[in-house]
């Protein structure tokens, strides 16, 4: 919202929303990750400060370790494997540059809406047919949308 111009349609939805009580607004702390990368310090502060005041949802550990240490202990030692979530790698197949975490913590935290402005790397993408079925199968609660479609749904 604060790099793009967003369009006066989904600016308008947006303020029609925040005055819905039916809403809460959610985020992860992969969110403040994004945050801290701001270069300019006004804006970088004053979304830290957005981030303290929103809802937080967990931010769920994907990977897992299996295995590992025994007893009596013998080396050498094995701390075990990291095998990740199958939920978060099917998700990695088809979302890139950190979204598929946003969508993994998402759908760990029964968010009926995943809501986003980012057509490029999440909203055009499950458009595509493919995409549209895995996503259907593996977190079919959870809808993506744009400030305006999610105005209309609710």
């Amino acid at each position: 919202m604060v790099w793009y111009t967003i369009e006066k349609e989904h600016l308008e939805a947006l303020e029609k929303i925040c005055k819905k009580n039916c809403i809460d607004f959610v985020t992860s702390p992969i969110t403040l990750e994004e945050f801290n990368k701001t270069p300019q310090a006004h804006i970088r502060v004053a979304l830290k400060v957005f981030y303290k005041l929103i809802n937080k949802i967990p931010n769920v550990n994907f990977i897992k370790f299996e295995g590992g240490l025994s007893f009596p202990l013998s080396f050498p030692i094995n701390f075990g494997t990291a095998v990740k979530d199958e939920l978060y790698k099917k998700l990695k197949k088809i979302f890139k540059n950190g979204d598929e975490v946003h969508i993994y913590n998402a759908i760990k935290a029964d968010c009926k809406y995943f809501l986003t402005l980012d057509y490029e790397t999440i909203l055009d993408i499950i458009k595509k047919d493919r995409v549209s079925i895995v996503l259907k199968e593996i977190c079919p609660d959870m809808q993506f949308v744009d400030p305006k479609t999610l105005l209309e749904k609710i």
